[in-house]
């Protein structure tokens, strides 16, 4: 289960049932948050929470993916074999309706659910349910994918967020939300979407900070989501997101419809146990899903650098992706890694420079 916590780095952390749920203290990185939940799911929204996050102080910075809101990239990884089509992987909700907090979701990667009743379906990276006013909250520099492109959960954010607690999202920037199989765009494909109903003089989020997003395969945004052009396959949905009049800074900024052609997207903890750490398969896919997470419970010095190999698959090597986002750099969790003609591979980050064979 998950308790309440204090710091959180480099943690598996596992999920067996769909009512685990935490107060939420203090930073949290570099952590595998994974769920095993394979019978029917009865939880808020009827999703599966990995991690929940109820506010606890005011004023307080809650930071899950730096260890500050000013800290390094450290994000955390999420995964699920779940027989339900939608998650919500990192949910906040009102708790003790404490007020004035900064909630900080940065450089998280969302994998595809591996459940083969489900392939591919997956849930949102971050999901707040009805935060009282007063309270910020920062979505930036995430990554979400799913396979089939059918969950009943947007990739990246699913907001509750009406008429009392307006604005509440004050950034929406740099994230990257990716459905591989395009021939199935659904309600999934969705890259943010707002549940209930904002009058039409109000903001779900922050109109002039919600840009500079990626997608590919996403579904056409409606017009409640003010875009001037329509359809546009930036993937914002439902809920009069943004007042009449506000366009969003995503009408111009996003990047629709670019494969981010992920380093190597096969990279998760199932196929970890074969590639990485060196076994035989078991012969099937959760399989290997459930090894690598048995071995990681009892090698925890393991996590870290089971994290970063996966991290290191989620690289785009599209340049489009390339110092795109709204702070000058890659959108997306994980910085790009970029071929040149050489045959060696280019990082944007600091002076990291390496060479492979092809």
């Amino acid at each position: 289960g998950i308790g309440p916590w204090a710091i959180m780095d480099s943690c598996l952390v596992r999920q067996t049932d769909a009512t685990t749920s935490s107060p939420y203290i203090g930073p949290v990185t570099n952590c595998l948050f994974v769920a095993d939940v394979t019978g029917s799911v009865n939880n808020v929204d009827s999703n599966v929470i990995i991690a929940r996050a109820t506010f606890l102080g005011n004023a307080v910075d809650i930071c899950f993916g730096q260890t500050t809101p000013t800290g390094p990239p450290a994000g955390n990884i999420f995964q699920a074999n779940c027989s339900d089509n939608r998650g919500a992987f990192l949910y906040c909700d009102s708790g003790y309706n404490n007020t004035a907090n900064r909630i900080y979701c940065r450089y998280n990667i969302s994998l595809p659910n591996i459940n083969p009743l489900k392939p591919g379906a997956s849930g949102s990276v971050f999901n707040c349910s009805l935060i009282p006013t007063g309270n910020s909250i920062y979505i930036e520099h995430n990554t979400g994918c799913v396979d089939s492109g059918t969950a009943g959960q947007p990739i990246l954010l699913y907001s509750d967020i009406d008429n009392t607690s307006p604005g509440t999202i004050k950034s929406f920037q740099s994230n990257l939300a990716v459905a591989f199989n395009g021939a199935a765009i659904g309600a999934g494909n969705a890259l943010a979407t707002n549940y209930r109903n904002v009058t039409a003089s109000l903001d779900a989020m922050v109109y002039t900070s919600c840009g500079y997003n990626g997608g590919f395969n996403l579904i056409a945004s409606d017009p409640s989501a003010r875009m001037t052009t329509l359809p546009l396959k930036n993937g914002y949905v439902n809920g009069n997101m943004f007042a009449a009049g506000h366009v969003p800074l995503a009408d111009t900024t996003d990047i629709r419809e670019v494969d981010p052609k992920f380093f190597d997207r096969t990279r998760d903890l199932s196929t970890a146990w074969a590639k990485l750490l060196g076994n035989s398969t078991t012969g099937t896919t959760v399989g290997d899903w459930r090894a690598t997470i048995a071995y990681l419970s009892t090698n925890p010095i393991q996590t870290s650098s089971v994290g970063a190999w996966i991290k290191a698959g989620w690289r785009p090597t599209n340049t489009a992706y390339r110092n795109a986002g709204h702070d000058g750099n890659d959108i997306g969790a994980v910085p790009g890694v970029y071929f040149t003609p050489t045959g060696s591979i280019f990082s944007p980050v600091g002076s990291q420079h390496f060479s492979v064979s092809f």
